[in-house]
């Protein structure tokens, strides 16, 4: 495999594409370090994604997700596993288009509410998890169509990770 370059890799996507998993094996996959922006959200914060929704509502948490992103595209050698609505706010996505190779990770409805469950811990979903995708998906779409590169998500996460790396080599 020819020598890949070394900006950050973000995937974006609805929440339950894979996002984390696929970013796990592909940072594995690379040699790279794996950061996903929810996780460093709650180290940072020391609370929960929920526990930051109920004291500083959704604005709060976008802000505290933009800065882990602009601190996570500081870093050379990363895959990002960016928050689904973290394209949506603010520049986040000019930032990651000008600065990181931005692959948008899709999966059908069926894949997603299959992977979300029940929605418990996700403060996005109190008002269902078929619902809510039914009402992002139309929102975001055409925000994630802006990345670089678009993989199927509904496989298994290790070739999903091969496709990614394809499209790498590919760039």
């Amino acid at each position: 495999m020819t020598s890949l370059p070394t900006k950050p890799v973000v995937l974006v996507g609805m929440p339950g594409a894979g996002k984390s998993t696929v970013g796990r094996v592909l940072a594995a996959r690379l040699g790279r370090e794996f950061v996903d922006l929810d996780e460093r959200v709650e180290a940072e914060a020391q609370a929960s994604i929920s526990e930051i929704f109920a004291s500083e509502a959704e604005s709060g948490f976008r802000r505290r997700e933009s800065a882990a992103l602009r601190d996570a595209l500081a870093e050379p050698n990363v895959v990002i596993a960016a928050g689904g609505g973290a394209p949506m706010f603010g520049d986040n996505l000019q930032l990651m288009l000008a600065s990181a190779t931005v692959v948008h990770v899709s999966a059908s409805l069926e894949v997603l509410i299959e992977r979300i469950g029940d929605g418990v811990g996700r403060p996005l979903f109190v008002g269902g998890v078929r619902a809510t995708l039914a009402r992002l998906l139309p929102e975001r779409l055409s925000t994630y169509a802006r990345a670089h590169f678009s993989v199927d998500g509904n496989g298994p996460p290790s070739q999903v990770a091969a496709t990614v790396i394809a499209l790498l080599g590919d760039a």
